[in-house]
């Protein structure tokens, strides 16, 4: 908490006066930059465009906000199952109003014909875990382009070539006997 007061040119007892401690300012922070991202989301699908190229911004907005973050991120990771029952509510929240922008972008790229028709809440979900995942794990020369060119092409297409999604049907068929 002395760092941060330092930091921010303020003393110790004002940080303490608005954050009783380390938890809650953490907890502030992680909020803060959940509706940072949402915001930043909502802007990305108000403009012009297909819906696909909408989805599209979505990613790239999401990966340039948490490309600087990746520290900070994996912290939030480290922590997020450990929160109190009134920060799981909270989380609940900003993360559902995050998550719907996303659900939003794919719901209108379905009804253009431009994504098949599927479950857009999980998929947002889904897309989300994807950025999470590609950012955890990005290696020091991967740069913002490709990981986002990984990311959307993956979710559009899946990764199954004709002849293996041929084998995972057949499959499929012969469990279901």
């Amino acid at each position: 908490m002395d760092d941060v007061a330092r930091a921010s040119g303020v003393g110790k007892g004002t940080v303490y006066r608005y954050f009783p401690g380390k938890g809650e300012l953490y907890t502030a922070l992680m909020f803060e930059g959940m509706d940072q991202l949402r915001s930043d989301l909502a802007e990305a699908v108000k403009g012009p465009g297909e819906p696909i190229e909408k989805l599209e911004r979505v990613v790239r907005r999401s990966l340039e906000h948490i490309w600087p973050r990746r520290f900070v991120l994996a912290l939030l990771h480290r922590k997020e199952h450990k929160r109190s029952r009134a920060d799981a509510r909270e989380w609940q929240r900003h993360r559902a109003r995050l998550s719907s922008v996303i659900e939003g972008a794919i719901e209108e790229a379905i009804a253009a014909g431009q994504i098949r028709p599927i479950d857009a809440r999980l998929s947002s979900e889904m897309l989300l875990g994807m950025l999470r995942g590609a950012d955890r794990h990005r290696g020091p020369g991967d740069g913002l382009d490709a990981v986002l060119d990984a990311v959307f092409e993956l979710f559009l297409g899946g990764a199954a070539t004709r002849e293996g999604r041929r084998v995972f049907d057949a499959s499929r068929r012969r469990r279901a006997r």
